[in-house]
């Protein structure tokens, strides 16, 4: 419950409309897609920012906005973005078959350059 006029401020991840990287990554997408479907079956969502407005109307919330805020490589610097990239974070993926042999592999040439 908020008092009038009140701000709820949430802050999640929608990997639907995960940042903005220049030069683009070859499979990035193939991979995220993986990783949506692993926590999905675990019962989480990584894409559940585009259904916030949804939930808080269901919910008893009014006068709701939404504002998407997509990082941009060029203007924030790729640094913000290594940590993300690292292969060792997709380690634990593969292991647990989410990612095939290929995939990391192709993380481990490809990401270890950001």
């Amino acid at each position: 419950m908020l008092k009038p006029g009140g701000k709820l401020v949430i802050i999640d991840i929608d990997d639907g409309i995960f940042g903005v990287v220049q030069p683009n990554i070859d499979n990035l997408h193939s991979i995220i897609s993986k990783l949506i479907r692993m926590q999905g079956d675990a019962g989480g969502n990584r894409e559940v920012g585009r259904s916030l407005p949804r939930l808080l109307k269901k919910t008893g919330y009014s006068n709701i906005s939404l504002d998407a805020i997509s990082i941009h490589s060029d203007l924030e610097g790729i640094e913000g973005f290594v940590e993300q990239f690292n292969p060792k974070r997709f380690e634990p993926f593969f292991r647990s078959g989410t990612l095939s042999e290929s995939d990391f592999h192709h993380i481990e040439k490809h990401m270890k350059i950001y």
